[in-house]
């Protein structure tokens, strides 16, 4: 009875170790637990919140660096096209106006689809350059027509060039009275000069017209210098 009764009564350290086990629990199930569901949940969601304010501010980065990237693209393209206007501005300055007295042939551009190249009405020069000339005629225009132009350049093949009129001239320089409906019978007889801003032509005929000048330049250099 001895032994078994100290057998089966607890130790002082048992006991305490016990109450230490019960104390455990309790408190692990205690409402003062910081690992309660509601802190958990709280936790999660203050995670979740965080990541999606890394995801916003990552994607408005990305949406910024876009926007800059296409405001530079559209100021180089800007600057490009600055770039190319002064470019044929200077291009166009640098060829000075050049006397000739060149033979060309020309007809309204409205006209040329039913006009034979042989039926155009032929004219001489008074001057040219990169962006215009001026010519001299008796037929009637008006400023705005548009103009089809076959310049003789020397070679087997007359330089095409399309060309709108800007006005109408006499040789002193004083505005054309001939096409303003008086009546007079030499009235067809009578050359006006008319000034021609050159609207289109292609790229190979631009170089041609090019070519052309600065030989005619170089020409009539070389002669002033004799």
């Amino acid at each position: 009875m001895v032994t078994t009764s100290i057998l089966l009564k607890p130790t002082i350290a048992d006991a305490v170790d016990w109450g230490q086990f019960q104390g455990s629990v309790n408190k692990g199930f205690s409402s003062e637990n910081i690992y309660d569901s509601s802190k958990i949940y709280a936790f999660i969601i203050s995670i979740i919140a965080v990541i999606i304010i890394i995801i916003v501010f990552r994607w408005w980065s990305a949406q910024l660096q876009q926007e800059q990237k296409k405001n530079f693209k559209q100021y180089k393209e800007k600057q490009k096209e600055l770039e190319a206007k002064n470019q044929n501005s200077s291009h166009k300055r640098k060829w000075f106006r050049l006397r000739t007295q060149a033979q060309l042939r020309w007809i309204p551009a409205d006209q040329a689809e039913h006009v034979r190249e042989s039926k155009y009405f032929v004219d001489q020069l008074i001057d040219i350059s990169a962006e215009g000339m001026c010519f001299t005629t008796a037929q009637e225009l008006t400023p705005g027509t548009s103009i089809e132009f076959l310049l003789d350049t020397g070679d087997d093949r007359s330089l095409p060039i399309i060309g709108e009129v800007l006005r109408i001239f006499d040789a002193e320089g004083s505005t054309s009275s001939a096409f303003d409906g008086e009546s007079d019978e030499n009235e067809e007889l009578v050359k006006r000069n008319v000034a021609i801003k050159f609207s289109y032509m292609t790229p190979g005929n631009n170089d041609r017209l090019v070519a052309w000048i600065t030989k005619r330049q170089r020409d009539a250099i070389h002669e002033r210098s004799e």
